[in-house]
């Protein structure tokens, strides 16, 4: 165990009661709409999972059936969900609602053979792709104390996220499962979001991930999260940065890590790009 994975260890919570649970509660049980408040107490109850699992308690039966909870949040739009993002994500609500509707980009391969396609302007096909990773961001968050997560603590701590869950079954759709790298890539999806708004916080961020990618940083490590932001981020500085580590690796499997972690293509796919790549460095 790496020295950043046992820092962010030390910090994680381990009790049903923490104060992030407390006020998620409290703040679900205001909201007036019952769909609402159905789908914030799932999400609150998906975010404590570890707790859960770390109490014994195993992958007990939640209130709610998801495919119902996933359903209901699919025919709401972005002001309706405003209030369970804030319920259940508190200083974070602003960046995971622009995350949610952000990554109706996402690729869906379930019918196409492995070979990705997108339709942005159709939600639903990525849907599931997004309740999934909504859901695996909740149980990140619910980890840790109020107060702690941000974007900007994300990108320093990325690397030291280890646990592996459901988001597996997510990457396993873009044929990018991996040991050790479901976290980091529900993480670093969010940390893309955050990045494209060029607020602030997305520019902490963005010098973050940067100075982390060149090895320059003096806490933060290099995981797939880092590739995965900065290519999600759909922004030119960033792909110039993967291009350039691209162009500086010496080695065929670290440049086929760089393109896996960052890409939403297939591992076949992202192979061949690697070796026209490696090819071209001659």
């Amino acid at each position: 165990m790496s020295t950043l994975e046992k820092l962010v260890s030390s910090l994680q919570v381990t009790d049903a009661t923490s104060d992030r649970v407390a006020a998620a509660k409290q703040s679900t049980s205001q909201i007036t709409d019952l769909e609402l408040r159905s789908i914030s107490e799932f999400l609150v109850e998906t975010g404590m999972w570890f707790m859960a699992k770390n109490a014994g308690g195993g992958e007990d039966e939640q209130k709610h059936d998801a495919k119902r909870i996933q359903r209901l949040m699919g025919e709401r739009s972005n002001e309706d969900l405003e209030p369970v993002f804030a319920a259940v994500f508190g200083g974070l609500s602003a960046e995971v609602a622009n995350a949610w509707q952000s990554l109706r980009r996402l690729p869906f391969d379930t019918i196409l053979y492995g070979i990705p396609a997108r339709c942005p302007r159709l939600s639903s096909a990525t849907l599931q792709l997004r309740f999934l990773w909504l859901c695996e961001l909740a149980k990140v968050v619910y980890r840790f104390p109020a107060g702690l997560v941000t974007p900007e603590w994300l990108a320093v701590h990325g690397a030291g996220l280890k646990l592996e869950s459901g988001a597996n079954e997510m990457l396993r759709l873009f044929g990018l499962a991996r040991s050790g790298a479901a976290e980091q890539d529900v993480v670093g999806r969010f940390l893309g979001c955050v990045i494209a708004t060029e607020s602030s916080s997305g520019e902490n961020v963005y010098e973050t991930l940067a100075l982390i990618a060149q090895g320059k940083h003096p806490v933060g490590e290099v995981g797939s999260y880092v590739y995965r932001a900065l290519w999600g981020s759909n922004q030119d500085r960033a792909h110039d940065l993967l291009i350039d580590l691209l162009r500086c690796s010496q080695e065929p499997d670290q440049i086929e890590s760089i393109v896996c972690s960052a890409t939403d293509g297939g591992r076949r796919r992202s192979q061949r790009y690697c070796e026209s790549r490696w090819r071209l460095s001659f």
